[in-house]
């Protein structure tokens, strides 16, 4: 009995610590950003919608919300921040079935990086323009 009762801490023990350490700390990229402003190209969608970008470990989603209903669209892909810039790319995805373009986020993505507000505020930027998003508490 003692034995399955261990086997049971480690396991739940084991399922915490994937949740909050995916991969390794990720910094401050952890969790989720919600698009708030967006300059040149890229557009924040009208009241009725939201865009979000999430990270969790060496995977991102990005989302669409549309309208009270929350129902949405998103697409899963791989990141990583090398010097400052952020390379976000969504691999399984085709130009065919791709709607985040007018928000600034295309299949294969390089981002320079700015964070401000006590890293509560992340900026991207490219050749289009930048976008502004703020941690989601």
């Amino acid at each position: 009995m003692r034995t399955i009762y261990h086997y049971a801490i480690i396991c739940v023990l084991a399922t915490l610590w994937s949740c909050t350490h995916n991969e390794g700390d990720i910094g401050p990229y952890f969790g989720t950003w919600a698009l708030v402003e967006a300059t040149g190209e890229h557009t924040v969608p009208g009241d009725d919608r939201g865009v979000f970008l999430q990270f969790q470990g060496g995977t991102a989603c990005v989302r669409v919300v549309f309208n009270e209903l929350h129902s949405y669209d998103a697409a899963f892909g791989n990141w990583h921040d090398s010097g400052g810039v952020l390379t976000l790319d969504f691999p399984d995805h085709t130009a065919q079935n791709w709607d985040f373009s007018p928000y600034g986020v295309e299949l294969h993505n390089e981002w320079r990086v700015t964070w401000s507000d006590g890293n509560r505020r992340l900026t991207l930027g490219d050749s289009g323009g930048t976008m502004v998003f703020k941690k989601v508490p």
